[in-house]
């Protein structure tokens, strides 16, 4: 659960004594609650593993965007909605490592020359504007889906979001590495941290492959 030690209230999914689902809001001081700090990959996020024995609960309505007290269909939208956010945030990080790449490319100086000079290096940087300015288009596109879209199509548009920066922004961080060279390697420069946020980010809900092995399963479903 990320955060899970800043939060107050943590949102548990689960069923009562007869089986039926609900969603239930747990303090984080109560009494049966465990919350375990999880190692990770990207060191400026905090993750936990959360436990309950026991732990008093109070029951919370969801209720979907069209009104109707539908758990499943809220759930659902707040899992695109959290996804979505993700996808804004990894956009960002990758446009910051773009900044960062060009800015170092006009400072070191290799062969005599600057090394943003050099075609190759031109190329790299090309291909990491182009995955950006994709990614910004799809998670563009799911924001407002989420807000004047159906659900279906709010769906559609964050699991496409999510598998452009799942598959994307990955190479795109180790390019910014590879343009920093040696130095993109050490705690000393920052740039590592925005590699490892996109890492991270390619995994978080789920793979670029359980992504896209989705969106084909709804344009298939969808021709049916």
């Amino acid at each position: 659960v990320p955060d899970a030690f800043d939060a107050d209230l943590i949102i548990v999914v689960a069923s009562d004594e007869r089986g039926d689902l609900g969603a239930y809001t747990v303090a984080r001081d109560a009494a049966g609650l465990t919350l375990v700090a999880e190692g990770h990959l990207d060191g400026t996020r905090k993750l936990a593993t959360v436990s309950c024995d026991a732990t008093e609960a109070r029951p919370l309505a969801l209720v979907h965007a069209d009104g109707e007290n539908n758990l499943v269909a809220a759930i659902q939208r707040m899992l695109d909605a959290t996804i979505v956010a993700h996808a804004v945030d990894a956009v960002g990080a990758a446009a910051v490592a773009l900044e960062m790449s060009l800015a170092y490319s006009h400072e070191r100086v290799a062969f005599g020359r600057a090394i943003g000079s050099f075609q190759a290096i031109q190329h790299l940087c090309a291909d990491m504007l182009r995955a950006i300015e994709l990614g910004r288009a799809a998670a563009y596109y799911a924001c407002w889906a989420l807000d004047d879209a159906s659900g279906e199509e709010a769906h559609r548009a964050a699991i496409l979001a999510a598998a452009h920066c799942a598959q994307a922004f990955p190479p795109l961080g180790g390019t910014a590495i590879q343009i920093f060279g040696g130095i993109g390697f050490t705690w000393e420069h920052d740039i590592h941290l925005y590699y490892k946020r996109l890492l991270s980010a390619s995994l978080m809900f789920g793979t670029a492959e359980d992504y896209l092995e989705e969106l084909a399963t709804i344009a298939i479903d969808s021709r049916r």
